[in-house]
């Protein structure tokens, strides 16, 4: 197994990070996490920018990258595969040795004074986001959302976005509609007094719509959005060819009815 030869890339993703094209200021550190959008657990090939970046291909780890240093944090499952994929140009971070930093501490340990650290907002969970900006905080420094993912700058050859066909489950499969479906789950949302209910999972949109795809292989998933109030569907993103619309949207989502869809947007829509 050789190493993933990085340098080039890193010089370029540095250039990047020190211009102010995707930022208002220069980034002096970047995470790559290694989850998509929709916190799956098993991704896209276009969304395995840690992959990308550093060489290591497995399903658990955390890239960063400064201008001095690269490291990436990962578990004992992967130590030596991680040593085997990654070049010299990486410091294998060993999680749950007690000599391994958290990824907060070695940030504070190798940045200048007031530092910015950016990531892609729509690619990191909530709870990771507010740890690692309160210490970052605590220590001058601060955590920046950074909308355009900078990986997908440098990775020129990076694979289309999948977009299979979506299957329609009848109710023999199923036994329940997807419209009772929507009833049911705003009778929930009414206990909680909740107006919106915001569908990220693909598990989940697959479920509640009754519809199945192949956007990631072994995984019967499509990537969608999916925004749901009280009275109406306020939105559905889908990801579609432009030519392929109408072919990719089931029709059960197209017929007028109380339930349907407001507005069948595209998935690439859903970051404006």
């Amino acid at each position: 197994m050789s190493p993933k030869i990085t340098g080039e890339l890193l010089r370029l993703l540095r250039q990047v990070m020190r211009s102010c094209k995707y930022f208002s200021e220069p980034i002096h550190a970047y995470i790559v996490p290694s989850g998509d959008a929709h916190q799956s657990e098993y991704i896209a090939p276009c969304d395995c920018r840690r992959e990308f970046i550093c060489g290591f291909n497995g399903s658990a780890g955390t890239a960063i990258i400064t201008e001095q240093h690269a490291a990436m944090w990962t578990d004992g499952r992967y130590f030596l595969q991680a040593s085997q994929q990654m070049d010299n140009n990486w410091a294998l971070m060993k999680m749950g040795l007690k000599e391994t930093p958290s990824q907060e501490d070695w940030l504070i340990s190798v940045l200048p004074e007031n530092s910015k650290v950016g990531v892609d907002p729509w690619i990191i969970a909530a709870d990771q986001w507010k740890n690692m900006s309160k210490a970052l905080t605590s220590a001058g420094h601060s955590l920046v959302a950074v909308q355009d993912n900078l990986i997908d700058v440098v990775w020129t050859d990076r694979p289309e976005r999948p977009s299979t066909q979506l299957r329609t489950l009848g109710l023999e499969y199923t036994g329940i509609s997807w419209q009772d479906k929507i009833t049911t789950l705003r009778g929930k949302m009414t206990e909680r007094k909740i107006s919106w209910f915001v569908a990220t999972a693909l598990d989940e949109i697959a479920w509640l719509f009754n519809l199945r795809g192949a956007d990631i292989n072994y995984n019967p998933v499509f990537f969608a959005y999916a925004i749901v109030g009280m009275n109406s569907i306020s939105k559905l993103y889908f990801l579609f060819k432009k030519k392929k619309k109408s072919k990719a949207i089931p029709q059960c989502l197209l017929i007028p009815t109380d339930s349907r869809p407001e507005e069948l947007l595209k998935y690439d829509q859903s970051r404006n």
